[in-house]
Parts: C-alpha cells; structure tokens; sequence
C-alpha cells in the first residue's frame, strides 16, 4: 500500500492488517513507524514518489525482504489545486509525477513477478474529479483523469495473464 501514513491509505493499513501483512510505503517514515511501530503485521518503508528514479529500486528491496508482491493499492496522491488562469507547471508536474508516473512505475516493477505467478491484484486509488470536473483542480483532476486511462489500458493490455487492474 503506497500512503500508508494518513488518510485512505493508513485506514487501509489498519484495517487489511488485521487478517493479513501489510507492506506499505509513504515519504513520511517517522509518521509510519509512530503508527505502526507496534503491529507486527506490518512492514514500513520510506519512499518518496515524488523521486521518480528511486522507485524501482525501493521496490525491488521491499521484494528481496518479503519475496513476490502480487497484490499492490497505489493510494498515494497529492491533491494540489490551480484554475487555468494561476496553475503552475510545478503543480501540474508534481501531480502528474505522484498521481499518475509513480503509481505507473511501482506496478511496472512489479509486474515481472506478477506475470512469472500469472496473478496479481492492483486497485490504483483514483478519484471522481474527473468525472465531477471541479473548477480549481486542473492539476488534481488532470493527473487523475490520466491514471484512469492509464488503469484501462494497463488491465486490457494484461487480459492474457490472471491479473486484475482497477
């Protein structure tokens, strides 16, 4: 579970560590090992999906430690605002870049394995501001909307193998 350390994403941890371990990662590590010091359920690691290039790498260390992860919910997100008439390129970079790229790139590094198992589940957390279109959230809504497609695409290209995208 990427966002382990607040919102969704630690209510998801709480609640799926209960009956299962929980791999989860957030940039925020002090904050992930405050709340889960003491669950021996789950496991906590600092990442950053903000640094794209480190990604794979972090990823490819939390499977040497707990061998094929085959299920995976890319939570993380980063909800920053901007009209058309103020939004920055840094905003619209840094949604894309957490919303859209990393939550890519995770399932890319694990999708070897996955494919190896032929199983795999992956729920990509989106949003219903594309759909609902809210003024003021261009680089939210746009990186989200991106996901989505990147989601369908991902799931039909994957169609021969059991691994499910949503």
């Amino acid at each position: 579970i990427t966002g382990g350390s607040s919102g969704v994403g630690k209510s998801l941890v709480e609640y799926l560590s209960e009956r299962f371990t929980v791999v989860t990662v957030a940039r925020r590590i002090d904050r992930l090992k405050s709340l889960f010091g003491g669950n021996d359920s789950v496991y906590t690691y600092e990442l950053d999906l903000a640094e794209v290039s480190q990604i794979s790498d972090q990823i490819e260390l939390l499977i040497s430690e707990h061998g094929p992860i085959l299920y995976l919910i890319n939570n993380a997100a980063i909800n920053q605002s901007g009209s058309i008439e103020n939004v920055s390129p840094d905003a619209m970079e840094t949604s894309m870049r957490i919303n859209t790229i990393a939550p890519i790139e995770v399932l890319q590094t694990l999708l070897p394995s996955m494919k190896r198992h032929n199983f795999g589940r992956v729920i990509n957390v989106t949003s219903g501001a594309p759909l609902d279109i809210p003024e003021g959230a261009i680089p939210y809504s746009s990186s989200k909307a991106a996901l989505n497609v990147a989601t369908v695409t991902a799931a039909r290209e994957l169609s021969e193998y059991d691994i499910k995208i949503n």
